[in-house]
């Protein structure tokens, strides 16, 4: 049996933490700090998660001593993720480059933008999704939101 709690965001839940509790059968649940209310509309539940995922790793922990507890995503995910934050900033800097010597300013303003906007999400992502393992007793915000 294992358990993996990892932060994943997406576009529409940027602050997204989700507990992956795998039995022997290879059976999943997963838990998130997210309710959904509509279309793209989402609602955190952090207090709440935060004391559930506690009591239930003190749980685990009682019942089952030789549980994993894993962290993060998966080594070679973790390195893809990396190179692939390096190529896109190369990209996006080598595109930007083409079309303001092309004359286009609103191509490469309109590009500088996302990159301001989304580029910290993507690094947050890599730092936070680094595999290992974690402790049950002291969950990290890698593991669990700030409050």
């Amino acid at each position: 049996m294992s358990v993996e709690g990892q932060f994943q965001p997406s576009r529409v839940q940027s602050n997204r933490y989700r507990l992956r509790i795998k039995s022997r059968k290879n059976d999943r649940i997963d838990i998130t700090n997210t309710s959904y209310i509509g279309i793209g509309d989402f609602k955190e539940n952090n207090e709440t998660y935060i004391s559930f995922v506690k009591e239930l790793h003190q749980k685990m922990m009682t019942q089952n001593p030789n549980i994993i507890f894993k962290s993060g995503i998966s080594p070679a995910g973790y390195y893809l993720s990396i190179l692939m934050a390096v190529l896109l900033l190369i990209v996006l800097v080598a595109a930007g480059y083409f079309f303001f010597s092309q004359g286009m300013i609103a191509v490469v303003f309109i590009k500088a933008v996302f990159i301001i906007f989304y580029y910290p999400s993507l690094i947050r992502y890599i730092q936070k999704n680094k595999p290992g393992f974690y402790d049950p007793i002291v969950l990290t915000p890698d593991i669990i939101p700030e409050i």
